[in-house]
């Protein structure tokens, strides 16, 4: 029988389980096909610093560069504005030198910085792909898509109902608040975050490993003590806020800017620092008896 033909309690019986079953099973394909899933040798967490800030994405590695450049006397930030200072040290990182070359070139807002450092940055994602850190471009896709598809067409069979609802007149609030949270579910499904498992993993392990670093960057008199290395790599595991003592004063509204009108501010690493953390949709429940017909059959 057609499930369109069902009456409202029948339908909703049926479909209330199956909406929540349908997230279930999407949130679950989701994290199966984020792999690899196994934790990192220790081999493979010996990485530079811009590496390991790239575990948190394109924003938090440049701004790294930019602190470590500022830090170690290569680039000023005087009035609101980065210039160049000295050349960069001869031990730069591609990504260093990137920077600096955009900065000596009159670029000096943080989206021209990443655009010009943009090719430095994906040779470090490749370098953690190879490490199995991030999702190759055809998993990312299947990651990003598929399990969205599947509980969209869940969704779209209660919409194809709701329509034959209205259509016949009949009530159809329990159908339509089912919808509003499968669309919340939908939304939770498109949230995603740029690293594997293994990237979780090793990201975890690197800011446990690296613990003493965060103190030591968080403590009284730590600039004279830090070289530019040691900076970029708090910076890139921890943030901003673990630099708190360091002379960055001035940089900080640079780096993160307030807020606007809207709520918006600096971005942070993933989509975010985006640590990237995924939550579970409120519970849908099944319609009892009483609700009306949300689209009774064809009486």
């Amino acid at each position: 029988m057609n499930p369109l033909d069902w009456n409202g309690q029948q339908f909703l019986g049926m479909y209330g389980p199956f909406l929540l079953l349908a997230f279930v099973g999407a949130v679950f394909w989701k994290k199966w096909l984020n792999q690899p899933q196994g934790s990192p040798t220790v081999v493979e967490l010996d990485m530079d610093p811009y590496q390991v800030a790239a575990l948190e994405g394109e924003d938090a590695t440049v701004k790294a560069a930019v602190v470590a450049l500022v830090h170690g006397g290569a680039l000023r930030f005087e009035e609101a504005q980065l210039s160049v200072a000295n050349a960069p040290p001869a031990g730069a990182s591609g990504i260093e030198r990137a920077v600096h070359a955009a900065v000596a070139a009159g670029q000096g807002s943080l989206w021209e910085l990443r655009e010009a450092a943009r090719a430095e940055f994906s040779w470090l994602e490749e370098s953690l792909r190879k490490r199995g850190f991030l999702r190759t471009p055809e998993q990312d896709t299947a990651y990003t898509r598929y399990p969205q598809w599947f509980f969209g067409a869940v969704l779209g069979l209660g919409a194809m109902k709701l329509v034959v609802g209205v259509i016949r007149l009949k009530p159809v609030e329990m159908l339509v608040l089912l919808l509003l949270l499968g669309v919340f579910g939908l939304w939770l499904l498109g949230r995603h975050q740029r690293r594997t498992g293994r990237g979780q993993k090793a990201l975890a392990m690197l800011r446990e490993l690296h613990e003493p670093l965060r103190l030591t960057a968080s403590s009284e008199g730590s600039a004279e003590t830090m070289r530019p290395r040691d900076v970029a790599l708090a910076m890139g595991l921890f943030g901003l806020g673990a630099l708190a003592l360091l002379d960055l004063h001035p940089l900080r509204d640079y780096l993160m800017p307030p807020a606007g009108p809207a709520g918006g501010g600096g971005s942070g690493g993933d989509g975010g620092s985006s640590c990237g953390s995924s939550s579970s949709c409120g519970s849908s429940s099944s319609c009892g008896g009483g609700c009306g017909g949300c689209g009774g059959g064809g009486d």
